[in-house]
């Protein structure tokens, strides 16, 4: 069971609805989830195998990075075997050999960085111009420019090597400019593939974070509004201390005085439903109001709580509540 912790801070907008805003923070659902009843999932890092020196280095880096948005992953425990370790394991393993290396270590399905490559494109040629103080004046001077685009590719698969399911079998990528400049059109040319050199690295690990985004479940935090202008203060003073309860009784209090007041406090009591953990009681509390108030606060509102309500089925889903 995964429990929603949902406040933390309050602050003034000081917007023309005297609005504030508290902080919350709740389980974002995975995008790919694992197959049901994994506990236990195996990294490899395959791509190893493939590639010499420093591409050695950047896709160790890609598997630290992705281990380390692992640690606040609430769905599954991500356990890294290191290719170097299973020294008889094929180039392109087949579903049997993945199947025993999963059952060795107790893991249910495997996520496997299969390859690194890079795309180079066409340099890039452009004057600038570049002001430099000589003397105490200003002088602008014509420079060349040289670019050119980097693009990173990590090979990735995520498989059920029991049920020899593949849940995901593609490439993620990641793109940058490199580029320098030089009082000289071949010296900044020179200068450009230190610069790519630099940036792969980089282009890997954000490879690898983009594919963490998708399978992890974690927990993300959020901003919420509220009014507490006019006689909606009392209903405020609560929410600073953490008390919802009793804010939520203190602005149901102006729910049928009509007209924005009404409308304002049965937004805060929609608010206070999401905040104690019940985002589908909210969107019931708020929907009535969305087509009789034409305002961007609610309107924005409305979408961010049917995105939690349907985050949530995705949650139970996953057998996280």
């Amino acid at each position: 069971m995964v429990t929603l912790g949902l406040i933390a801070s309050l602050g003034t907008l000081g917007n023309a609805h005297a609005t504030w805003t508290t902080n919350i923070d709740y389980v974002r659902a995975a995008n790919l989830p694992p197959p049901d009843g994994t506990r236990r999932v195996l990294l490899l890092d395959l791509a190893a195998r493939n590639v010499r020196g420093n591409d050695l280095i950047i896709v160790d880096r890609a598997v630290s990075a992705f281990r380390e948005k692992a640690r606040s992953n609430e769905a599954f425990e991500l356990v890294f075997v290191p290719t170097q370790n299973n020294p008889d394991l094929s180039v392109d393993p087949s579903w049997e050999e993945l199947a025993k290396l999963a059952k060795q270590n107790q893991a249910q399905a495997i996520i496997s960085f299969d390859s690194l490559s890079y795309e180079l494109g066409q340099y890039q040629h452009d004057l600038v111009d570049v002001t430099n103080t000589v003397n105490g004046v200003q002088v602008v001077e014509n420079r060349h420019r040289v670019s050119r685009s980097v693009k990173g590719n990590l090979g990735i698969r995520y498989m059920d090597p029991f049920n020899r399911v593949m849940l995901f079998d593609d490439t993620y990528y990641a793109s940058r400019t490199a580029s320098a400049t030089s009082k000289a059109r071949i010296r900044a040319r020179e200068q450009v593939a230190p610069e790519v050199s630099k940036i792969k690295p980089g282009l890997a690990v954000s490879c690898a974070n983009g594919f963490a985004n998708e399978v992890f479940a974690v927990r993300i935090k959020g901003r919420r509004s509220f009014f507490a202008n006019g006689k909606l203060k009392e209903g405020r003073r609560y929410a600073e201390v953490g008390k919802w309860v009793d804010a939520r009784k203190a602005w149901k209090e102006h729910w049928n005085a009509g007209g924005k007041r009404g409308m304002k406090a049965q937004y805060n009591v929609a608010l206070t439903f999401e905040v104690m953990g019940r985002p589908d009681k909210a969107l019931e509390t708020l929907d009535p109001i969305v087509g009789r108030w034409n305002k961007d606060i609610v309107k924005s509102y409305y979408r961010q709580l049917k995105a939690r309500v349907d985050n949530e089925r995705r949650l139970e889903d996953q057998g996280l509540k």
